[in-house]
């Protein structure tokens, strides 16, 4: 029984200790993908057979992404439909935007779908971007 109960405490001490060691604070996750990124691929294909494929990007499809989450164009305007928050790695993040951001006057004209959160995945200069339509864009940073 002791031997058991030794066995079970192990366990969930090991399982508590992994989880906070890979536990990263959502501001310094924030601050480690903002930066100014170049869109260069999307994902093509359908039901399974996807791959990426040029993006043939201008300027205007660049992204700017701060430290507080917020998300601008080139033109340091923010995007339209922005979301409220980004799941970065797995790691829900809200983005605080602050009285500052110019708004962009075009977004006057979209009607936006809602769509709070994108889903982020970060890997050192690649950042992908999958929108709430399941839209997949592939980002550098330069």
């Amino acid at each position: 029984m002791l031997r058991q109960l030794s066995i079970l405490l192990f366990l969930f001490l090991t399982l508590s200790c992994q989880k906070d060691s890979m536990h990263v604070p959502s501001d310094a996750l924030a601050e480690s993908v903002a930066g100014v990124w170049h869109l260069s691929e999307k994902e093509a294909g359908s039901f399974g057979k996807k791959y990426w494929e040029d993006a043939k990007a201008t300027p205007k499809d660049h992204r700017i992404i701060l430290g507080n989450g917020s998300i601008l164009d080139t033109d340091s305007l923010s995007v339209c439909c922005a979301p409220t928050s980004l799941l970065i790695n797995k790691n829900l993040i809200e983005v605080k935007p602050n009285s500052s951001l110019i708004v962009n006057p075009l977004c006057a004209l979209i009607e936006c779908v809602s769509c709070p959160t994108w889903d982020l995945e970060w890997t050192g200069n690649q950042l992908i971007i999958t929108y709430c339509d399941g839209t997949r864009l592939k980002y550098l940073r330069r």
